[in-house]
């Protein structure tokens, strides 16, 4: 509930959903003395259930600020929030949709991939040609117990999106993994020209590189479930890489490029550098995120796979 006290209206909102707005004849006293939970301060009006959390801002905040603060509530107790009804340009795969194998079927446990479908608005779909190439679907070994994508970088395996447009230079990739080891050079998303790279791990570490500006990031890697997000911004020249929710690191980067005329899901663009792991979700945002589509984007994706949030 929103209150403004220089226009005397009122906001009511359930999971970060505005459902109705009313506005008062005069304005309300702010809020001085005592304050009850749970019932009328006259006595009476009793709330009967739990409440689990509550908090009182001292004032009206911006869209912005209440959509991040919902979404962080929201995902700490498990409730719904749909982020794509606000955000632009989402490219988005989901192990648990879309995952097709040769004969355009949903896969089985432990299928070949041949086709998983972009479950944004453009139809990306990551496909693979050759059968000894394509990554295999689990039904419970993604992140948490949940479905995923598995990559073997022993069978080069990998998936083709084609072109992937992004503009100014600029992009954001959410990750929510299953990092299986760390040796080796691993791209998880690769494009050219340039071979710009989003590497989950490059000889123990996480980061960014393409072959003008070379490594731009080196944080350290780890295996197991995580999300990782990257966002790139190609007015600032900036990068940033963060791993569930929290900020890894960042800095400026000399050369931040668009993506190219072919990209690959978990491998360089030239099919090598493979990831070794599962893929359990993929978010491509065709611009830098806002703090504000970053934080509910972490937020969610973090509270779908019960990854922790601070």
């Amino acid at each position: 509930i929103t209150r403004s006290g220089g226009d005397n209206v009122y906001d009511f909102y359930r999971d970060g959903v505005l459902l109705a707005t009313g506005t008062v004849a005069t304005a309300s006293s702010a809020l001085v003395g005592s304050l009850n939970i749970g019932r009328y301060f006259g006595g009476g009006q009793l709330f009967k259930g739990e409440i689990l959390f509550g908090a009182i801002v001292p004032s009206i905040l911006s869209a912005e600020d209440r959509a991040v603060r919902n979404a962080v509530v929201m995902a700490h107790y498990g409730l719904a929030f749909d982020w794509r009804t606000s955000i632009a340009n989402v490219r988005e795969w989901d192990a648990s949709a879309g995952v097709l194998n040769a004969g355009g079927l949903p896969c089985s446990d432990g299928e070949n991939v041949a086709t998983w479908e972009d479950q944004g608005a453009f139809n990306w779909d990551a496909t693979e040609i050759v059968d000894a190439d394509r990554p295999s679907y689990t039904a419970v070994g993604g992140v948490n117990g949940g479905p995923g994508v598995v990559f073997d970088l022993a069978n080069t395996e990998s998936l083709s999106l084609g072109a992937v447009a992004s503009t100014g230079g600029s992009s954001t990739l959410f990750a929510v993994l299953n990092q299986a080891t760390l040796t080796m050079e691993q791209c998880l998303l690769g494009t050219t020209p340039g071979d710009l790279m989003f590497t989950a791990s490059h000889l123990g570490s996480v980061g960014y590189y393409d072959n003008s500006a070379g490594w731009i990031q080196s944080f350290t890697a780890m295996t197991g479930a995580q999300l990782l997000t990257w966002n790139r911004n190609g007015a600032t020249t900036t990068e940033a890489i963060y791993r569930n929710g929290q900020l890894l690191g960042s800095n400026a980067c000399g050369n931040v490029q668009n993506f190219g005329v072919a990209t690959r899901i978990g491998a360089r663009a030239d099919n090598t550098e493979h990831i070794n792991g599962t893929l359990s979700h993929l978010v491509l945002l065709a611009h830098a995120a806002t703090s504000y589509e970053q934080a509910i984007i972490d937020a969610a994706l973090l509270a779908e796979y019960g990854l922790a949030f601070s």
